[in-house]
């Protein structure tokens, strides 16, 4: 018996790199971060046996799992699974050292094995999974990257100073620097002002991404915010955003329904007129694409003065514009609808052809009644 087994896994598979999950060679997964090695072969025939030697003897974590059998081998240097009925798929655990390079697995690792049926493994890849960045305070969407986004979707759960109730993406960033996207660190259950304070100090709020090793999760991006609505009315107790034609003037209507943050973005890059009024805040932004404004204790009714040109048509406005925000006790802003002013000869005009329509509409009443 010992002799087929060693027969069978004789040829020794080169390990080669780019592996892809399920795209139907056999591979090996090194995961950086835990030390996992695991084994996919998810072709139509079995292994039977699969052996992975370290030549440094890197195997050096924890005791190998799903090694049950009389010829099993679990050492530094070399962990074996033999199977008589064959096996697709599996994990070792946690067997080797954590951090090894791509480079340095692909030249220290060597894999043999054999089919179902017989057969050697022929050429297995490499997937491999780099130690991920940990996570900084603030990344509440954990995309690598900290911006207006984050802060918003925190205040959206309405967690803000109000007791241990909060976890990572509702703003508890007390754990922070650790963790990887999709397993962040423990804090201390609150979001509070503290958290902002890490958050200021750690640095990279608006720096761009601080990490590119492509862990990240799917974050909110510029202009994915909500459209803008049309036929907004000034004091309806909607949230509204005003924009005044004659002057470049952008100002917010939310009486009543008072906002934490509130981010107004830009396709065009239009905010180039003067410098946004009303935001005095370390998290604020006054760009030419974006607006953004963070207030812990609310606001429902401010104006950013006349930070765009003037002239512009409220159909360039609403297809321009984003917005994205919280309100204050939890959620996110609903409906936003715009309060178009125009200039006065617009209106001049809109009166004049209202006036002329009504005309023409008398008019032909009057012909209706004579010709009759």
């Amino acid at each position: 018996m010992l002799a087929v087994l060693f027969v069978a896994i004789s040829a020794s598979a080169a390990v080669l790199p780019g592996g892809v999950r399920g795209d139907g060679q056999t591979s090996i997964e090194y995961d950086a971060n835990t030390g996992e090695i695991a084994v996919d072969s998810p072709g139509f025939t079995p292994l039977t046996s699969i052996q992975i030697q370290s030549e440094s003897c890197s195997l050096t974590g924890q005791a190998a799992m799903n090694l049950g059998g009389s010829f099993d081998i679990d050492t530094d240097c070399q962990v074996f699974k033999f199977d008589l009925p064959g096996f697709v798929s599996l994990s070792f655990g946690n067997v080797a050292a954590t951090g090894l390079s791509q480079a340095f697995v692909l030249s220290d690792f060597s894999v043999d094995g054999a089919l179902s049926g017989g057969g050697t493994l022929g050429n297995v890849d490499l997937i491999y999974t780099a130690v991920a960045a940990p996570l900084q305070p603030g990344d509440a969407d954990q995309d690598l990257d900290v911006d207006q986004f984050d802060l918003i979707q925190a205040f959206q759960a309405g967690k803000y100073e109000m007791g241990p109730l909060a976890d990572w993406s509702e703003g508890d960033w007390s754990g922070a620097p650790g963790g990887r996207a999709g397993s962040p660190p423990p804090g201390d259950g609150e979001f509070n002002s503290s958290d902002l304070v890490d958050v200021f100090v750690a640095g990279f709020y608006l720096t761009g991404p601080y990490a590119t090793d492509g862990t990240g999760l799917q974050g909110i991006d510029f202009g994915e915010g909500q459209a803008i609505l049309a036929n907004g009315v000034i004091g309806d107790g909607k949230t509204s955003l005003v924009y005044d034609a004659n002057t470049g003037e952008l100002a917010l209507d939310s009486l009543g329904l008072a906002l934490t943050s509130l981010d107004i973005d830009s396709f065009a890059s239009v905010f180039t007129a003067d410098a946004a009024q009303n935001l005095p805040g370390s998290f604020d932004i006054d760009a030419d694409e974006s607006i953004f404004k963070l207030g812990t204790a609310g606001f429902d009714q401010l104006s950013f003065g006349n930070v765009m040109p003037s002239g512009l048509s409220e159909l360039f406005v609403l297809g321009d514009l984003t917005v994205f925000g919280s309100l204050q006790g939890s959620g996110g802003l609903g409906p936003v609808d715009l309060v178009y002013i125009p200039e006065p000869t617009t209106a001049a005009l809109q009166l004049a052809a209202i006036g002329i329509v009504g005309l023409l509409a008398r008019s032909r009443r009057r012909a209706y009644r004579s010709f009759r």
